[in-house]
């Protein structure tokens, strides 16, 4: 059996970005490696997490795995920023499936959760917070998405939806329908920064 290749997404993310207010902007990715992208938000911050690790990257180990292409699911990502807190936002399938996010003890997948990316201590429950938290996650389709920012994030790892989906659940009657939930898939995973303090 061969190895899946993966191709990991990078974005660079700034948080005071004035001129996008209400409205989204689509994100440009640029390639930087065989199967690695990014873009950019904005400039960069003083601190960040690729920054502080001082981790360089092998170039030539990225070359032996070979090139793949860009995820086409991945096109219609977007910046947008309302009122103190700027949206990232990333296309997700119906079937597909979120890993990572931080260090979990009682799940793997991550899924239908809203998580805060804050350093806390374990509880013995999931409650979004972690001791070790990761704004990196992997999905089902072969692809990961890491954002390099040392902010606090909150995470709706495919839940929330928005008026403005271009895939809508079906809208059952929540008296009638047994088939409503209060929770219904979405069509996009969102990292939101609050960023008033930058400004």
């Amino acid at each position: 059996m061969s190895a899946k290749k993966i191709g990991f997404i990078f974005l660079g993310v700034i948080l005071s970005v004035p001129h996008l207010y209400g409205q989204a902007v689509t994100l440009v990715w640029e390639p930087v490696a065989a199967g690695v992208w990014k873009a950019t938000i904005g400039q960069v911050q003083p601190i960040s997490l690729l920054d502080a690790a001082g981790a360089k990257p092998s170039m030539q180990a990225l070359d032996k795995l070979g090139g793949r292409s860009f995820p086409a699911s991945l096109q219609d990502s977007y910046a947008e920023k309302q009122q103190d807190h700027l949206y990232l936002r990333f296309p997700l399938q119906e079937d597909e499936q979120i890993y990572g996010l931080g260090l979990h003890f009682k799940t793997i997948g991550c899924r239908g959760q809203v998580l805060n990316l804050h350093t806390d201590h374990y509880a013995g429950t999931d409650n979004g917070r972690t001791h070790a938290p990761t704004p990196f996650y992997l999905t089902n389709k072969g692809y990961g998405i890491f954002i390099n920012s040392a902010q606090y994030l909150t995470v709706y790892a495919g839940t929330g939806v928005r008026r403005d989906s271009h895939h809508p659940p079906f809208p059952y009657d929540r008296n009638t329908d047994s088939n409503w939930t209060a929770q219904p898939l979405s069509d996009a995973v969102e990292f939101t920064s609050w960023f008033k303090v930058l400004l």
